[in-house]
């Protein structure tokens, strides 16, 4: 079966070939003269993590602050808010009258940015637009729509761990104004007790009883722990709340800390052809050649009705004997380029002499 391809292909190897250096030929040159043009502009990012911002914070310390950076951009282009929120601050803004138009944003944006790190802190930022203004809009757009999304995010959660302190800071407030409360009262119960000292300071009661652990019964040492520990919770609750106020504070200085544009996006001075298309298509045409050309070889195998042995008249006829092919050996004296000479002169029973032969 073998022998049989081989034998096709080298009967008709042009037309067997032709498919493999045509369509490369011809695909070639057209990709590279279709392929898109476009404008590319880059820029570069410092990435840090403010030692002060790292209370709260439980992102991995084995993520550089670029990956991190990386990671969260590329989750907001998924957004479809967030892109949006970058076409209204682009000439892109003229496409979102409508729900194709504000598709055709998204898909112009999400697809042309590109990011990448560079060590632990750098951060580049491409993006291919038609013309060089463009490019430099849509990062500049990105960049801005960024740390304005991250500022607000910062502040939400400082603002709600406020309120949530607030609220818990009031709860611990009324908890320690109970517990005095009730202390006082079971004093003024049991006048064996001295009267105990009061130290009010910061909006809150503390009453201390003025009397050795010895002589104070189990009702109010229960009552003098049960102030101590309220009193304890409420310094805890106001602490973590001076510290949400301070990351509240300081959110909009880390995040300008933590994402600073080193290399703002120039315009790119001349167009680029896209080499994926250029590169792709050629390779597609010599796939598709070589798929042409082994089916074709295939067609004329299957095409080929030649005999060329026994094995081929095998259900078709009867062989009756078969011819084998002699090869007869020359001798050595007879090759060369007198030997039809010689033969005939053999033959006329004359010896002729050769060229060159003395006479």
């Amino acid at each position: 079966m073998i022998g049989r391809f081989l034998d096709a292909f080298f009967r008709h190897k042009l037309l067997v070939l032709l498919p493999v250096v045509v369509i490369p030929l011809i695909v070639g040159p057209v990709s590279y003269a279709m392929a898109p043009s476009y404008y590319e502009s880059w820029a570069t990012v410092w990435t840090e993590r403010p030692d002060y911002l790292q209370s709260n914070n439980d992102t991995n310390t084995w993520i550089t602050p670029a990956q991190i950076q990386r990671d969260r951009l590329q989750e907001l282009l998924g957004s479809r808010a967030f892109v949006l929120d970058v076409a209204r601050r682009t000439p892109y803004a003229a496409l979102l009258g409508s729900r194709n138009g504000q598709d055709r944003a998204y898909d112009l944006i999400v697809r042309n940015v590109g990011i990448s790190t560079s060590g632990s802190h750098l951060l580049a930022i491409r993006y291919r637009g038609q013309n060089p203004q463009l490019t430099v809009q849509v990062l500049n757009a990105l960049f801005e729509a960024y740390q304005e999304k991250s500022s607000e995010d910062q502040a939400s959660q400082g603002e709600l761990a406020i309120s949530f302190y607030q609220g818990q800071l009031k709860d611990a407030q009324d908890r320690l104004d109970k517990a005095s409360e009730n202390l006082r009262q079971y004093v003024a119960a049991n006048p064996r007790i001295t009267m105990p000292d009061v130290v009010s300071g910061g909006g809150a009661v503390v009453v201390r009883p003025a009397l050795s652990p010895a002589l104070v019964d189990p009702k109010a040492a229960d009552l003098m722990r049960t102030l101590d520990s309220e009193q304890r919770n409420l310094e805890n609750i106001k602490q973590s709340l001076d510290r949400a106020q301070l990351a509240v504070a300081v959110a909009q200085q880390g995040q300008e800390l933590g994402f600073q544009v080193v290399d703002a996006p120039q315009p790119a001075n001349a167009p680029t052809r896209e080499r994926k298309r250029v590169l792709v298509f050629p390779i597609a045409g010599l796939l598709l050649g070589l798929g042409l050309s082994t089916g074709l070889l295939i067609l004329l195998v299957a095409g080929d009705r030649s005999i060329r042995n026994e094995n081929d008249l095998a259900g078709v006829t009867r062989v009756v004997g078969s011819i084998p092919q002699l090869q007869a050996r020359r001798p050595r004296h007879l090759l060369g380029p007198h030997s039809t000479r010689r033969a005939i002169g053999f033959t006329a029973g004359a010896a002729l002499p050769a060229p060159g032969d003395a006479r």
